[in-house]
């Protein structure tokens, strides 16, 4: 399993804002990116052009929440 680390406070004052529908996908997100080995490119995605900077992707209805992320020690995707 993948360890999850935030820097400072800027995810969790992010997440907090979040209705519960919109917090339950981005949970869901994030399980399937610390459980997986080959996480389908609905939920990740690398960003073209970046040294190893990946979003994370969560969709409520019309909504799209993308956060921002990389692997400490290389990419594991």
């Amino acid at each position: 399993m993948r360890e999850l680390i935030f820097y400072k406070s800027y995810f969790r004052d992010f997440y907090d804002e979040l209705d519960v529908r919109a917090k339950d996908k981005v949970d869901h997100a994030f399980l399937v990116l610390e459980t997986q080995r080959n996480v389908p490119q609905k939920f990740v995605k690398h960003i073209t052009g970046s040294s190893g900077i990946y979003e994370l992707r969560a969709s409520v209805g019309s909504n799209e929440y993308r956060i921002l992320f990389f692997f400490e020690s290389g990419s594991l995707i």
